[in-house]
C-alpha cells in the first residue's frame, strides 16, 4: 500500500496522465510483444467483421487442331478480395477509440500491408486485402491468416487478430454456406475444417489441397450400322456426355460443377467377350 502526501504527489500523478496522451516514440517491442491474444497496448479490438467478392477471369485453352488459344465459356474465379471492419476501443475506459490512426502489418515482419484512415465516429476503420488462389482444389477449408493491428498516433502498441479466410464459401456456386471471414476469437472453428497460418501461402496456391478430379456423366451411345465391309461390319458411333469437376466441400461432401466448354481427347477401346 502506498500513501502519497502533499502537492507534489497530486502534480506528478497529473504529469503522469498527460504521459499518455502522448504519440509512441520507442521502437517497435517496447510496448509490449504479442502473448496469447494480448499485448500491453492501450486499445483493444471490441469486433472484426469481413466479406469478400470473387474475381473471375475467362480461362484459356490450346486448340489442338491448329494450336491457336482460344477462349472457353468459363470465367474461372483467380483471386478473392476480401473487405474487413476492424472497431477499436480504449483499454481503460472501453469508450470506442474514434478519429484515432491505425496500420495493419504482418506479423513479425513489420511490414504495413495498407494505409488506413482514421477511426470513424463508431470506432471502427476498414482495410482490404486481394488475395489469389486455387479454385479447383480437392477439398475447400478455412485458412488462418494472422494480422497485427498497430496503434501510431494517441493509441499505441499492437492486438494481434486471427481471421480464417474460406474463398471456396464466395459467390453463387459457393462450396461451403459459412461465412468466408470468421474472426477466430470470437467464433470457433473445427480444427479438421482450418489451415494454420504457418501454411497460409501454400495453401491458397492449392499446394497440400489435393487435386479436382474429372467426372463424366451421363454417357449416351448411339451405333449406327453402315454395312458390311471385307473385315467386318461398319459401325457409327456417336457418344454424348456430360463432364464435370468433382471436387468437396470442407465437410468432405463431394459437389460437381458442370464443364461448359473445353479442349478434351477420347480413346475408343474395343473389348471382346
Amino acid at each position: 500500500m502506498f500513501h502519497f502526501r502533499g502537492v507534489a504527489a497530486i502534480v506528478a500523478v497529473l504529469v503522469g496522465l498527460n504521459a499518455c496522451t502522448k504519440a509512441d516514440t520507442k521502437p517497435d517491442g517496447i510496448n509490449g510483444q504479442y502473448k496469447d491474444g494480448d499485448s500491453n497496448a492501450t486499445f483493444l479490438v471490441k469486433s472484426l467483421k469481413g466479406s469478400g467478392t470473387l474475381v473471375t477471369a475467362q480461362d484459356m485453352f490450346k486448340d489442338e487442331r491448329d494450336g491457336a488459344a482460344r477462349a472457353t465459356n468459363w470465367r474461372i474465379p483467380r483471386e478473392a478480395t476480401f473487405s474487413f471492419s476492424a472497431c477499436m476501443q480504449d483499454r481503460s475506459t472501453r469508450a470506442d477509440a474514434v478519429g484515432h490512426r491505425f496500420q495493419v502489418e504482418l506479423p513479425g515482419k513489420n511490414l504495413k500491408i495498407v494505409d488506413v484512415t482514421p477511426t470513424r465516429p463508431n470506432g471502427c476503420f476498414t482495410w482490404m486485402e486481394t488475395i489469389p488462389f486455387s479454385f479447383f482444389v480437392k477439398r475447400s477449408r478455412w485458412i488462418v491468416v494472422d494480422r497485427d493491428i498497430v496503434g501510431t498516433g494517441i493509441h499505441i502498441g499492437r492486438q494481434r487478430v486471427r481471421i480464417a479466410l474460406n474463398p471456396w464459401a464466395l459467390g453463387k456456386d459457393a462450396r461451403d454456406q459459412g461465412d468466408a471471414v470468421v474472426f477466430l476469437r470470437d467464433d470457433a472453428l473445427p480444427k479438421d475444417k482450418l489451415i494454420d497460418d504457418a501454411k497460409a501461402a501454400l495453401a491458397f496456391g492449392g499446394e497440400g489441397m489435393g487435386e479436382d478430379q474429372l467426372f463424366i456423366d451421363d454417357v449416351n451411345i448411339q451405333t449406327i450400322r453402315r454395312g458390311e465391309g471385307d473385315s467386318g461390319t461398319l459401325l457409327t458411333m456417336n457418344i454424348s456426355m456430360e463432364p464435370k469437376v468433382r471436387y468437396e466441400n470442407s465437410a468432405g461432401l463431394p459437389q460437381f460443377r458442370k464443364v461448359d466448354s473445353g479442349d478434351f481427347q477420347i480413346f475408343a477401346h474395343l473389348m471382346l467377350n
